[in-house]
């Protein structure tokens, strides 16, 4: 993947003043760390918006001066938004070297269907970051595992499972389950009789008149 970058110029406007910038579609920014001082920029906002949203908090960006040429890869580490509109207020960069091995939690993505849920399992993933190490430009944005290779209930993978970049160091415990089917639960319904029912034989009522022989002789219309 071609590496972002955003063209920058020095900021002059400071303090509340910013908002005019906001006004004019260019966003206040903020380069810091390394060993040099820090300083403060100034980015055309669709650019920036669009740069930010492709690297995430992982990949490096380049911020490229357009008064020198010269340009400084960066990590985003923080990004103020409106509360109501969302709208990109300011973000903050911290310098990066990329030819140094850096550290991050990688999100886990699940990707396509897999046989065992159509059959009514339950997906459960239980492991949503990856912690590798690698060089920045290296860094993936996410990691993808494909659920079609869950094909029975019960069935899991393991962080050792997972298809990796080259390159990639994996800081996590390896055999951690990313993701298991579980058997889906089914209710059932029992019935329980405390006290098995007695019944009584019939009592059978006879009319008519016990006779000397002690047969009963019945009335005849």
């Amino acid at each position: 993947m071609e590496a972002a970058s955003i063209e920058v110029t020095k900021r002059d406007v400071v303090g509340k003043k910013v908002s005019s910038l906001r006004k004019d579609g260019i966003v206040p920014l903020h380069l810091y760390g390394g060993s040099k001082g820090p300083l403060s920029l100034q980015g055309d906002s669709s650019a920036v918006v669009k740069a930010v949203s492709q690297v995430g908090f992982h990949l490096p960006v380049y911020l490229q001066f357009s008064e020198s040429g010269e340009q400084e890869a960066a990590l985003v580490k923080e990004i103020q938004r409106d509360p109501i509109s969302n709208r990109v207020l300011h973000v903050d960069f911290l310098r990066v070297d990329i030819t140094q091995i850096t550290t991050a939690d990688i999100p886990i993505f699940l990707i396509g269907e897999s046989s065992a849920v159509k059959r009514g399992g339950r997906l459960n993933q239980t492991t949503s970051k990856l912690q590798v190490q690698c060089l920045p430009m290296d860094m993936p944005a996410r990691i993808d595992f494909d659920l079609s290779f869950l094909t029975e209930l019960g069935s899991f993978a393991r962080v050792s499972d997972l298809t990796l970049p080259p390159g990639l160091t994996i800081l996590s415990d390896e055999e951690e389950i990313v993701v298991r089917v579980s058997a889906p639960r089914r209710a059932q319904a029992t019935q329980t009789l405390d006290e098995p029912i007695e019944v009584a034989p019939a009592e059978v009522q006879v009319i008519g008149e016990e006779s000397e022989d002690g047969n009963v002789e019945t009335e005849q219309e």
